[in-house]
């Protein structure tokens, strides 16, 4: 599973990000993030053979998360 979110504050939103991740049991095979616009930041995350209950649990709590600008995007 790959999922991209755009947010304000990389250092606070990938710490809740991967928190959750944790707390689901689930392992990053890769993570990442570059600036996008002076404000902004694109969010990689890769997760590998998560299974598609626990995928869409994770991505649905990362949702709610306050920083996310603009949701999710194709990487």
């Amino acid at each position: 599973m790959k999922t991209c979110f755009r947010c304000r504050d990389p250092f606070d939103t990938v710490a809740r990000v991967m928190d959750t991740a944790r707390r689901l049991g689930l392992a990053a095979d890769a993570l990442w993030f570059e600036r996008t616009d002076p404000e902004q930041f694109s969010v990689t995350l890769s997760i590998p053979d998560a299974d598609p209950w626990l995928a869409a649990t994770f991505v649905n709590r990362i949702a709610l998360l306050p920083d996310l600008d603009q949701g999710f995007h194709d990487a």
